[in-house]
């Protein structure tokens, strides 16, 4: 009996691109693929949540005197992304739900995210998969560009807080993208597994859930990034509440430092 040949993932690779990549049992994917479509949209809901903030992209605009948030609307282009990220994932939404006769989601982009990342599993395993990993790619790739048009690092906060489907701690990490000038747009951390997503006013909360981990360090900029505030405001804080620094050129401040001293601010408003 002659041996069944392995199934090979459907999607292109950038790598080496001539070389067939087995999939993952029961999907039309590699482990790669897999992974990466898993994150990327995962990545879709707190990039949503960045594109609503006020400073981004041309939506941030010029500041306008006068207005209760010193900031212009959003741009027509920017509204228009917002609601095809929305609208492309709610239809998958519903053709997933119609195959498998399940229920959908709140009509919102992070439970939307969510319900999607739930099925994922499912997904990379239909026939179709080629063009939902395109709809998604396209779609982070448009938001990305949007949200982040400078350089960003990736910065580790720490475990999520929020519960899983069976009530344990979610398994994911709490991620911040932030950049190296003091030009940066309002940050927005997220979880790479739950896609749970805190904007900057709800980082005081999210700092008092953190469990205790091994401690962050960051720069002046980054933090001010990081926090939306400016980076003489974190140097303030930081000489005013004494927070641990590591030498060299430029200082390194303990996150944990800054995240209590954002909590005292908010507290005393």
């Amino acid at each position: 009996m002659a041996a069944v040949e392995p199934a090979r993932c459907v999607l292109a690779h950038h790598t080496d691109p001539e070389r067939p990549r087995r999939a993952v049992d029961g999907a039309y994917v590699c482990a790669g693929h897999h992974a990466r479509l898993r994150g990327l949209l995962a990545a879709l809901a707190p990039l949503w949540v960045v594109l609503g903030e006020p400073a981004v992209g041309t939506g941030g605009g010029p500041r306008v005197s006068g207005t209760p948030t010193d900031r212009a609307p959003m741009s027509a282009g920017l509204i228009e992304l917002r609601a095809a990220i929305r609208q492309k994932l709610a239809s998958w939404v519903l053709m997933i739900a119609e195959e498998r006769g399940l229920g959908t989601p709140t009509d919102t982009v992070p439970a939307i995210v969510a319900w999607l990342l739930g099925h994922h599993d499912w997904t990379v395993g239909q026939p179709w998969v080629d063009d939902y990993a395109q709809d998604v790619t396209d779609l982070h790739a448009a938001a990305w560009s949007h949200a982040y048009p400078r350089r960003r690092t990736r910065v580790d906060i720490g475990g999520c807080p929020q519960p899983d489907d069976v009530g344990a701690r979610c398994p994911g990490r709490i991620v911040a993208m932030v950049g190296a000038t003091e030009e940066l747009l309002p940050a927005v951390v997220a979880c790479t597994v739950c896609a749970s997503a805190w904007a900057p006013r709800q980082w005081a909360a999210l700092g008092r859930s953190l469990a205790p981990e091994r401690e962050q360090w960051l720069t002046a900029v980054q933090l001010a990034a990081l926090l939306d505030v400016t980076v003489r405001t974190v140097q303030r804080w930081a000489e005013r509440d004494g927070w641990p620094r590591l030498g060299g050129y430029p200082p390194a401040y303990a996150a944990s430092a800054a995240l209590r001293s954002v909590t005292g601010a908010v507290a005393a408003r």
